[in-house]
């Protein structure tokens, strides 16, 4: 392991111990309201049934799961859109530890690798090839700050897909990634989890409950890891957590919970690999053309409040508030191999393959450099949901969206001494295709004198409702509609003091229409037709040029979309098939400016992407589950962004793959033992609008092993058992290679 990074790593042991001792004295502490609450059980009985983690086994059928936001009443079965559900189960089956990894399950989603000056490593998605880096929510509010989520403390991950602005407000052109989490149940149960791997993976996680009395309960997530991947030198992270949460009038009409958690990871963060001549480099994916300084250190501080009140069967009203508090340290080096400024890194590497003597490729390191983030933000949503029957039946739901995010970031101008190094065996100067070696610590950057802060914060105000109205026992219309004002200021200081200000504000409609057929409960056909907005200035936290001379006035981004589908329950409802034909249209589209990393610009380019998707999720059998789908895009530049750029037209969309396929599937031959395989597909996909360079496919095949016994868990993850090198991160000119074939066993505990 590379010493100097160990100094972000080092408190891992301590956090682990911390960790169990906090464990230990909370379940002492809870024997006696154990004892005490054992003459409750009587008056609990009459309260309504609730559904326990570790106590009731979640419907494996996800179209009867219900989505974690209080905007959106019902069930998936029940709302008119594609939504993808990774339940508990199979965040438990395959070992999930990262909201990354929980979404491999989900068909259409790529991973931007992001620029270091803007801040954009960590959780960059896409769905569809459409951004959705600002569109990652918790519990329905958004999940401020740029950082890789852990998944220690989430009940289940959905992926709402397509234009949702009339629900969440600006953004959500490709869709919405919400996390539901962990709060208390009426219930008592004590979890504790332990993983170790191989690449040297070490993770421990508790999962308390205790109930109080009739009402109250409470519990406690925790989460102590340590991970360096297998075949990626250098690469590791270190990350530790907790988020305890109580919940008063559980069961009741009244019900109000409150979760705080504090996050912690230092990392080693992966730029990749350099694309030449539009494909991978031909290297050792072990390669990392990193410095020794390199790191990627954040914090986050997150307190939410969720209030409900049920006045009686017609009207419920939900008040919810995030406050988010987050900090970065980030110093990155991405590699480029590129021939230009006096490079001739492509050329040399053509060369040193073809046998020219003396070739002698030199991959560039800098890039923007590294900047300290300090931000917060505060979100309050107000909504009521009321079931009328005034002559027809009708579903109402209404509400007020209020946040505001603060950001400011001092970035340091450095140079980096040496600043190049070869692309086969970083730290050398030889080029030798098949012997390539781990990256050496050759270069330290130089702190420089210059500077640069970055001040932004933003304001958005939105107002909602819709409206389901039966027209029939079968047939009904929902509309609905957002009105958002969006206020976003930015402003640039020099080290001399020098201060460039831009503001931008819009205001603008985003509507929903659908028609809904169901002839039977387990049955609902749509046709669905939406649209959202993405202004300016929109990445506020998540950019470092967000508002800039180039995109400060510019009309927002629009964004359409058709949908047609079905959701059908067959097999007593055991088992879901979903299946569904969709349009997006993108027009005046924003991309990432590159050649000024961290700047979002408007291309003016318009987008169609047009596709199917297919699923299963349930119970084919008493023993055996499964969760599979099917994807295929069909993108198309319809207007390039100028008419230099008009040969694009017709190309497909960046980061588009043309098919995706993710399954999971689990057998229990006998009571207890449980076999699991699955994995995902994804085609090529295309890294720029000429689309002269690009991404190969990737396959990944996992499994698993488990058998439990009374109390306790045991299981045997394989990861990449083919140990292929895929690339799961991408960016226009580099590839974060996967990990290598990667084994984990892991015992847990429950009583």
């Amino acid at each position: 392991m590379n010493t100097t990074n160990r100094r972000h790593l080092d408190g891992g042991v301590s956090h682990c111990a911390l960790l169990a001792a906090s464990a230990l004295a909370m379940l002492a502490a809870a024997q006696p309201a154990a004892a005490q609450n054992a003459g409750s059980v009587a008056a609990s009985e009459t309260l309504p049934a609730i559904a326990v983690e570790g106590t009731a086994e979640q419907e494996p059928n996800t179209l009867s799961a219900p989505l974690g936001a209080s905007r959106l009443p019902g069930t998936v079965q029940d709302t008119p859109q594609i939504i993808n559900v990774v339940p508990a189960k199979t965040l438990e089956d395959q070992g999930v530890s990262t909201l990354d990894q929980a979404l491999r399950n989900v068909p259409g989603i790529t991973v931007n690798i992001g620029e270091g000056g803007g801040g954009m490593n960590g959780d960059q998605f896409r769905i569809r090839g459409l951004d959705a880096k600002n569109d990652i929510y918790t519990d329905g509010l958004r999940d401020f700050g740029v950082y890789t989520r852990d998944s220690f403390n989430y009940e289940q991950v959905e992926v709402l897909k397509g234009p949702t602005g009339a629900t969440f407000g600006r953004g959500s052109t490709g869709g919405v990634i919400n996390s539901t989490t962990k709060t208390p149940l009426l219930d008592s149960f004590y979890r504790i989890t332990g993983s170790i791997g191989t690449g040297i993976f070490a993770r421990g996680t508790v999962d308390f409950n205790q109930q109080l009395s009739d009402t109250i309960a409470i519990r406690l997530n925790a989460v102590g890891s340590h991970a360096e991947l297998v075949k990626r030198d250098a690469v590791e992270s270190e990350r530790w957590a907790v988020a305890p949460s109580i919940a008063f009038g559980l069961g009741t009409n009244t019900q109000f919970t409150l979760e705080y958690m504090h996050f912690q990871d230092n990392k080693v963060p992966d730029y990749g690999q350099p694309v030449i001549n539009g494909r991978p480099a031909h290297v050792d994916r072990s390669n990392w053309y990193g410095l020794e300084s390199d790191h990627d250190d954040v914090t986050i501080d997150r307190l939410t409040g969720r209030f409900s009140h049920r006045f009686g069967p017609a009207l419920t009203v939900f008040n919810d508030t995030r406050l988010g508090i987050f900090d970065r340290d980030f110093t990155p080096v991405p590699p480029s191999c590129n021939d230009n400024n006096g490079n001739t890194c492509q050329t040399d590497y053509l060369n040193a393959l073809n046998g020219v003597p003396g070739a002698n490729p030199m991959v560039s390191r800098g890039g923007p450099g590294p900047y300290e983030q300090e931000g917060w933000g505060i979100q309050n949503v107000t909504s009521l949901v009321a079931d009328l029957n005034l002559g027809l039946r009708q579903q109402i739901v209404a509400g007020l969206d209020v946040s505001y995010e603060d950001d400011e970031r001092v970035s340091f101008a450095y140079t980096v001494d040496g600043g190049a190094t070869t692309v086969s065996k970083p730290g050398t100067s030889l080029f030798d295709p098949s012997d390539a070696v781990p990256a050496g610590w050759d270069w330290v950057p130089v702190q420089g004198t210059g500077t640069q802060i970055r001040e932004g914060h933003s304001t958005e105000i939105g107002m909602f409702a819709s409206d389901r109205v039966w027209l029939t026992d079968q047939i009904s219309l929902l509309g609905g509609l957002r009105v958002t004002h969006y206020t976003s200021e930015f402003a640039t200081i020099t080290g001399a003091g020098t201060r460039t200000p831009f503001k931008t504000s819009d205001t603008f409609v985003d509507p929903k229409l659908s028609v809904i057929f169901e002839p039977v409960p387990s049955q609902t056909y749509y046709v669905s037709w939406a649209r959202s907005t993405t202004p300016s200035g929109v990445a506020v936290t998540n950019s470092t040029n967000p508002l800039n001379a180039n995109n400060e006035d510019l009309k927002p981004e629009k964004n359409e979309s058709f949908e047609a589908g079905a959701k059908v329950s067959m097999l007593d409802d055991r088992l879901g098939v979903t299946a569904a034909a969709f349009q997006v249209t993108k027009g005046n589209a924003k991309e990432d400016d590159p050649n000024n990393p961290g700047t979002q610009i408007s291309s003016g380019e318009k987008q169609r992407i047009r596709g199917i998707e297919l699923g299963v999720t349930g119970r084919i059998l008493e023993r055996w589950q499964i969760m599979a789908s099917y994807m295929y895009l069909k993108s198309k530049i319809l207007q390039a962004n100028n008419a230099a750029n008009a040969v694009n037209d017709g190309n497909e969309v960046t980061q588009v793959p043309r098919h995706a396929v993710t399954l999971w599937t689990t057998f229990e031959p006998v009571d207890r033992l449980e076999f699991g395989l699955g994995g995902n597909y994804r085609s090529k996909v295309f890294l720029n609008s000429n689309n002269d360079v690009r991404a190969p496919h990737n396959i990944s095949v996992d499994g698993l092993i488990s058998y439990r016994f009374d109390m306790v868990r045991v299981a045997l993850n394989g990861y990449n058992l083919l140990d292929r090198r895929n690339f799961d991160t991408l960016w226009t000119n580099r590839l974060v290679p996967s990990a290598g074939r990667t084994v984990i066993f892991t015992t847990g505990v429950q009583f």
